[in-house]
């Protein structure tokens, strides 16, 4: 499979109809007439069997198999509550295409076409980051180089397992390399906003850094009428719903820091302490100053103030897999998307990467 670079929630499946079933594979639930010509996105009549092994609280792993080894698909993977309002063939159209589409837009610049996401045979991904205790859908559909479905959509339910915290956490409800000496206390005399994922997601970016050395990475959560960031106060959380700032959940496994956090800039741009921001609140005033009264995993403040508002380019797309029922993710099945991404902050050197 062919991943795609900050996309980890991601993986590529095989193209097949229903129309014959084979012992074994996961028969979807809603099998209905195909909404456009499907010959030449699953000829044999294939089906795709999906299995999820090695759960844990934060992760599992996702293998497809199409009993058309010639056939192409796509997988991903969501949170059942956000995915079970749907129709099998709406989830298809607007989930699974929308996120090839999604991702196809976000990086047109690199010529990717839908073959570079789809699978063919066999193929598996670890899902990682996700929610403890939750149950989820692993779900695949057949898709071709086109683009195109024949709108049947194959599912697996899985419940990940019980646990007190996130995939970047020791166990103990601390995130890796989040500072547990002191506090952080900076003020910043101008900061960036990114608006560029405010129509599909109500999302707005704020980054800043001063003389210092320290720098603030703030992802915020509007609402959707929002046309600007919008004055009044946010609760650092991770529920992605409006007037929030996103809680962070520290360093992925591809070694990324994740919005919200503070911290120090070495002279070679390398973080060399860090603050990751799961809980507290950052006000906006109409003025435009902003004040951060938060806490990191460790309990220790986060206090900063920050004026002089500049634009922004665009921050870095993480993953469209951590989904809220309250929030949404990029594919239209409604007048929002389904589930809000999770992005990455664009400070991605870590020490331990140098």
């Amino acid at each position: 499979m062919k991943k795609i670079l900050f996309i980890t929630a991601v993986a590529v499946l095989a193209l097949s109809a229903v129309s014959c079933k084979k012992k074994g594979t996961n028969e979807p639930d809603d099998p209905q007439s195909p909404s456009q010509d499907t010959t030449q996105v699953n000829p044999s009549g294939s089906g795709l069997n999906i299995s999820v092994s090695d759960i844990d609280a934060n992760e599992a792993t996702v293998s497809v198999t199409s009993s058309d080894p010639s056939a192409t698909f796509y997988f991903t993977c969501y949170e059942k509550s956000v995915l079970s309002a749907y129709s099998d063939k709406e989830i298809v159209s607007n989930v699974v295409i929308g996120e090839m589409d999604y991702i196809l837009d976000l990086y047109s610049q690199q010529g990717i076409t839908y073959s570079d996401l789809l699978s063919s045979g066999s193929d598996s991904y670890t899902f990682s980051d996700l929610d403890a205790n939750t149950e989820y859908w692993a779900i695949a559909a057949y898709v071709n180089a086109d683009g195109k479905s024949d709108g049947v959509l194959y599912k697996k339910a899985f419940t990940t397992k019980q646990s007190g915290s996130g995939s970047s956490s020791s166990g103990n409800g601390k995130l890796d390399y989040d500072t547990d000496s002191q506090g952080f206390s900076e003020n910043f005399t101008s900061y960036t906003v990114d608006k560029e994922y405010l129509d599909n997601y109500s999302i707005i970016f704020v980054n800043a850094e001063n003389n210092n050395g320290g720098f603030v990475g703030l992802e915020f959560f509007v609402p959707e009428t929002a046309t600007d960031l919008v004055a009044g106060d946010y609760t650092i959380s991770d529920s992605m719903s409006d007037m929030t700032v996103m809680a962070s959940e520290g360093v992925d496994d591809e070694g990324y820091v994740t919005y919200s956090l503070a911290g120090y800039l070495d002279q070679d741009e390398y973080i060399t302490d860090v603050w990751f921001l799961v809980s507290g609140t950052v006000s906006v005033k109409s003025n435009g100053t902003i004040s951060i009264n938060g806490v990191n995993s460790y309990g220790k403040a986060v206090k900063c103030t920050l004026t002089g508002r500049k634009s922004s380019a665009p921050a870095k797309m993480k993953r469209a897999l951590t989904a809220s029922s309250t929030s949404a993710n990029g594919f239209r099945l409604s007048q929002r998307p389904l589930a809000r991404p999770h992005f990455i902050s664009h400070y991605t050197n870590f020490p331990i990467f140098r």
